[in-house]
């Protein structure tokens, strides 16, 4: 990936919660047939949420950036599990 792509995805991507798009693709995917190198790109996102293992998911099929942008998604965090139990 040339850099200026992947500074563009660092900029798109920024205010992303990782861990809420990992709740988000647990949530869609879990327990599907998919695809070997997909499979593999789920399970590495899923293991390690972060940046680069996002820009994988984002490789192999562009229309992942929808998972993260509603991952920036105020309600989407306000109605996180994660955010509840942390909240009380």
């Amino acid at each position: 990936m040339r850099i200026v792509d992947k500074w563009r995805l660092r900029k798109f991507l920024r205010g992303c919660d990782y861990e809420i798009a990992r709740e988000i693709l647990v949530k869609q995917f879990s327990g599907g047939v998919f695809p070997k190198k997909l499979a593999l790109l789920l399970d590495r996102y899923v293991s390690n949420p972060c940046f680069e293992t996002a820009v994988d998911l984002i490789r192999y099929n562009g229309d992942y950036l929808a998972v993260f942008e509603l991952s920036k998604s105020e309600v989407i965090k306000r109605l996180s599990p994660m955010e509840k139990s942390d909240n009380g």
